[in-house]
This record gives C-alpha cells, sequence and structure tokens, in this order.
C-alpha cells in the first residue's frame, strides 16, 4: 500500500527516495540568503545606514557591513563623475568578501581606478582585509597605514596604496604617515599594484608574495617612495616567530631582521629566523668585454636558488630575466646593456626542492658593483715564417766568471715549414 511524503501518496521505492531527500536537507540545510550575493555602491557618502538591504546597495561603508563570506561589492552602478569616497574612519572588509573586482577577474590599472579612497583626519587604518579578502583597482589616499591584511589569503591586486587618480593631473601622491601595507596573516599577496611607502611584514605574515612568484612574470609591483622608487620592506621576527618564505622579487630594497651577517647559505629552519636567514648574494665581477654593449655578471649565490639582476642607471632600476645558480652556488648573467654607466645588484631566492620548508625566501640586496670594461690580455705575436727564410737566431746568454755576462750566439737549425704561419 502506498506511504506518505507529506501529503503525498508514494510507493516504497519513491518513500525511500523521499526519506534520504528529506536526511539530505536536514543535514545540509537550505541557506537563508543566496550565495555570492552582489552589493552595489551608489554613492558617495560615509554613513553605515545609508542603503537598502532589499536592492543590496548604498554607500561602501553600508556595502561593508552587510557583505558576507563570498559576496561581492560591485562599483558598477557607481557614478563615475564624484569618484571620491571621502571616510572619518577605517573601513573593515569582511573575510571572503572581494571589493572592486572577484579574483577571477583582471585587476584594473592604478591609473583607472574604480573609486579613490580618502582618509579624513586621523584614519590609522584606511582599509582592513579579512581573511581570504580580496581588493582590487582601488586608490587609497592618506591616513597612517594604506591596507592592513589582518587574515590569511588576503590578495591585493591593481591597487594604489598612498595615491590618488585626478582625471585631469593622473596619478597624485597621497602617502600614508607610517605604511602602504602591513600584513599580519599568511600567504597575503600583492601584485600589479603601485606602492608609496613602506611595506612591513610581521612575524605572522609567512609565505607572503610581493610581486612575482619563483618562475612568474606580469605580477611586478611599482613604488615612488623617492630614490627611484625604493620602497622599503621589512620582514620581522619576534622572540618566538619569524615571516619566512616570503618571496620579494620587486625592485624594492628589503631588510630581514636579525639576520647574523650575511645569512646562511641555503637558508635554515630555526623558525624565529626570517626568510630562513637565506644568504645575501655576492656580485664578484661585472664586466663588459665589447665597450658596454653587454656584460657578463658572475657571483655567488644560494645553491640552485633564483638569481635576479637588476639594471641600476641612477634613473630607473629594471629587474632583468633570472637565472638559476648551480649546486654550490654559483650564478652567471649576460645581457645587452641598455646604457653605460650601468651598476648591477643581485637577489638570491630559495629554490632547492630538498628544503621545501624553505622555498620561496627571497635574500637582502647584494652589494652594488658598477659595470666595468674588461681589460684585454695582449698575447705575444708569433714570429712569422716565410718559406726559404732562416729564422733570426734568439739570442742565448751563458754565464761567466769574469763580473759581466757575455753574450754568446747559439745557431739555430734551419726550419723549413710548407705554409707560412702568421698572427692574424
Amino acid at each position: 500500500m502506498p506511504k506518505q511524503c507529506g501529503s503525498i501518496q508514494l510507493s516504497n521505492l519513491a518513500r525511500v527516495t523521499c526519506l534520504v531527500a528529506l536526511c539530505m536537507l536536514a543535514i545540509h540545510p537550505v541557506a537563508a540568503r543566496p550565495l555570492g550575493t552582489t552589493w552595489f555602491v551608489t554613492t558617495s557618502g560615509d554613513d553605515v545606514t545609508a542603503g537598502d538591504v532589499n536592492t543590496h546597495s548604498g554607500t561602501l561603508r553600508f556595502t561593508l557591513a552587510h557583505a558576507q563570506n563570498g559576496d561581492f561589492v560591485s562599483f558598477a552602478n557607481f557614478d563615475r563623475v564624484v569618484d571620491i569616497i571621502d571616510i572619518s574612519s577605517g573601513l573593515i572588509v569582511p573575510a571572503g568578501v572581494a571589493v572592486g573586482h572577484t579574483r577571477n577577474e583582471a585587476c584594473g590599472s592604478v591609473m583607472s581606478p574604480l573609486v579613490n579612497i580618502r582618509a579624513q583626519g586621523n584614519v590609522t587604518v584606511v582599509v582592513s582585509l579579512g581573511m581570504s579578502a580580496t581588493l582590487r583597482n582601488l586608490d587609497i589616499a592618506g591616513g597612517t597605514i594604506s591596507v592592513k591584511a589582518t587574515g590569511a589569503d588576503a590578495d591585493i591586486c591593481g591597487a594604489g596604496l598612498g595615491f590618488m587618480h585626478d582625471e585631469t593631473d593622473g596619478l597624485l601622491p597621497a602617502p600614508p604617515a607610517t605604511a602602504a601595507l602591513i600584513v599580519d596573516g599568511p600567504r597575503a599577496v600583492l601584485h600589479q599594484s603601485w606602492v608609496n611607502g613602506t611595506i612591513i611584514i610581521s612575524p605572522l605574515g609567512s609565505d607572503t608574495r610581493i610581486g612575482d612568484a619563483i618562475g612568474g612574470s606580469g605580477d611586478a609591483n611599482q613604488g615612488t617612495c623617492g630614490n627611484q622608487g625604493r620602497c622599503p620592506v621589512s620582514v620581522l621576527a619576534d622572540q618566538t616567530s619569524a615571516a619566512q618564505r616570503v618571496t620579494l622579487r620587486d625592485v624594492f630594497p628589503r631588510g630581514l631582521l636579525g639576520l647574523l651577517n650575511s645569512g646562511i647559505s641555503g637558508g635554515d629552519d630555526v623558525i624565529t629566523h626570517t626568510n630562513n636567514w637565506v644568504q645575501t648574494p655576492v656580485i664578484s665581477s661585472a664586466l663588459s668585454t665589447d665597450h658596454f654593449a653587454s656584460v657578463l655578471v658572475q657571483g655567488q649565490a644560494n645553491p640552485l636558488s633564483l638569481v635576479d639582476v637588476y639594471f641600476d642607471d641612477h634613473i630607473t632600476l629594471a629587474r632583468q630575466i633570472p637565472v638559476t645558480a648551480d649546486a654550490s652556488g654559483l650564478f652567471t648573467f649576460s645581457a645587452a646593456l641598455p646604457a653605460a654607466p650601468i651598476w648591477v645588484y643581485a637577489v638570491s631566492t630559495l629554490n632547492d626542492p630538498t628544503h621545501l620548508n624553505r622555498l620561496g625566501s627571497s635574500s637582502q640586496w647584494s652589494g652594488v658593483q658598477q659595470v666595468a670594461e674588461a681589460l684585454s690580455n695582449t698575447a705575444t705575436p708569433t714570429p712569422t715564417l716565410v718559406i726559404g727564410m732562416t729564422p733570426t737566431p734568439t739570442p742565448t746568454i751563458t754565464s761567466s766568471p769574469s763580473p759581466s755576462a757575455t753574450a754568446t750566439i747559439a745557431p739555430q737549425p734551419f726550419i723549413w715549414l710548407p705554409i707560412v704561419l702568421s698572427s692574424r
């Protein structure tokens, strides 16, 4: 006899199917709201109550206050004529929320941001990013700290940290008072962005990547910190831990807190050693043999590490195509020179697969070496021998008891050669 599932008459087989379905609903209840909701920033105000939860729209602060893990905050309906949002206190991007663009979209350009976020007054952290939060294609001006990644796996791309963009004047510097970025969680990524201030990687920031990954390209960041844009990066440690496997391939100088001398060849696994105390490379020579058309750079780095060489003409600082050090750490790099004079630096990033706990740790910069012209070795010319002629005898000096030496000529045999030898 048919049974019921709710108010519906069912056969035994259908009854079993119904019971399974009901159990699945009990285990996985339907969400009260759809996942991946898109929230639209429609006004430049800063009021947290100015918005509509039914249309998922309002101020940036309103949308961030209501967005949940998996949601997206869009500027598609924002009035681009009003391209500045002034804030009086910091903004918090909740865990798993993407702002500007999602991670499967292009990052966008600092030169055409979706909006400028400008701190007014005493704003300590302009934007805080929770775990797996995403910030893309926004320029952030002022404040004490432009962005702080407080959770793991934060992603920042196509952002201007310490800038505003104006349609007439272009990119304008608006640096933070202390830092452009503080990373306080593991596995953060900063790429395709512009930086106008210090970057600080806390002891909790292991596996952070600033710019390109090992073997990657196209993710480099730019800096405008004076002195050719060399925004400093500090990798920190404390008494119990240190940031390790922090990959830094950008043209930014960096300091590894607590590094003893020049580090350890190949690094180590001590948990309080920043970036595994990766050894600082040494450039032994940077020579040109063709009047500065090209250069050959040789030096010592970490065994099997990725070695980045940088050209510096005191106007621009440019990273070149990387090379790999051999098993003893020796590396050789050659390339055409853009101009003279050129100075070179090197950075070594650990990439030995036998030490997985060290992969990605980048070193401090090597000492600088100016490209010099190699001295040519002038060889002694070979005498030209002509067929049928006796070569000029070679004088032989013999000793004599007399206080003065007497030169005597030892005759040389006639040499017949079937060809003419020349030094040319």
